[in-house]
């Protein structure tokens, strides 16, 4: 018999992936659910773990692509539809909000925030440049990024950031 390597490590690193999701720790995650897609790119369940990466950190829109591409390789994923439909209906109540924008990057930037507070300095990049994707001159975003450069202690990248938030 012939044994599809790439299936077998694809399916793996998803498991493992579903394993570092349950465990909260959505970085570890994260890479292995993108692991298990590069050997498995039509793997609906790792599609839709990194989707619930993604939606566990706040970054809706890319957590929907992946819910999509989930549901487009396998229609029954039962997961992936429920999200799908859970940020749709998210999305209704924002859109009616006249604020949305605002109180979305708010609430966003208050996650980051709590995440660097915790050491979680991966996971709160994520957030703030899902934020800078939408709003490249988002100063909140821009500081809390310079704040983590600083903690890394990578001085000369928050000296650079920190020029870039003056410049605004």
């Amino acid at each position: 018999t012939i044994i599809d390597k790439d299936f077998y490590l694809g399916a793996l690193y998803g498991l493992l992936g579903s394993y570092f999701l349950t465990l909260g720790d959505l970085e570890t995650a994260q890479i292995h659910f993108e692991s298990a897609l590069n050997y498995d790119s039509e793997s609906a369940d790792a599609c839709a773990g990194l989707g619930e990466v993604y939606y566990q950190s706040g970054i809706y829109n890319t957590a929907k692509e992946m819910f999509e591409w989930a549901l487009k390789l396998d229609g029954k994923n039962q997961f992936a539809e429920e999200r799908l439909q859970k940020i749709n209906r998210e999305n209704i109540m924002e859109n009616t909000n006249m604020a949305a924008d605002n109180s979305v990057h708010f609430q966003k930037i208050e996650r980051a925030e709590n995440l660097i507070n915790n050491e979680k300095y991966s996971d709160a990049r994520l957030i703030l440049n899902e934020i800078l994707n939408e709003d490249n001159k988002h100063i909140d975003a821009l500081n809390d990024l310079s704040v983590i450069e600083i903690l890394e202690g990578n001085f000369y990248r928050a000296t650079e950031m920190i020029s870039e938030i003056i410049d605004i």
